[in-house]
């Protein structure tokens, strides 16, 4: 890991996501720190989110195929099961 391609960061923002240059993503989170109410430094920690990344493009995966797919199940389910409720109805005529 390259922490020296990161951008500067802006000290206005306690937390952003930055992108280093092959493309990995970083949240980072910084902190003013204070000796006697003045601020003598800042803690700077940063944390690859490419785990997250990746747990949300297979979310986006299983949404995109599995709701279709659940839709078409229900709607079939549904059909059979107004037939079968409905044989009696025909059976009396």
């Amino acid at each position: 890991m390259e922490f020296d391609n990161l951008p500067i960061t802006s000290k206005l923002q306690y937390w952003q996501i930055l992108t280093d240059s092959s493309g990995a993503r970083y949240r980072e989170i910084i902190l003013p720190l204070y000796t006697q109410k003045q601020v003598s430094g800042y803690l700077q920690v940063a944390r690859s989110i490419t785990d997250l990344d990746q747990h949300l493009a297979y979310l986006r995966l299983a949404l995109v195929l599995g709701l279709p797919i659940s839709m078409i199940f229900v709607g079939l389910s549904s059909w059979w099961l107004a037939g079968r409720a409905m044989q009696p109805v025909y059976l009396s005529y």
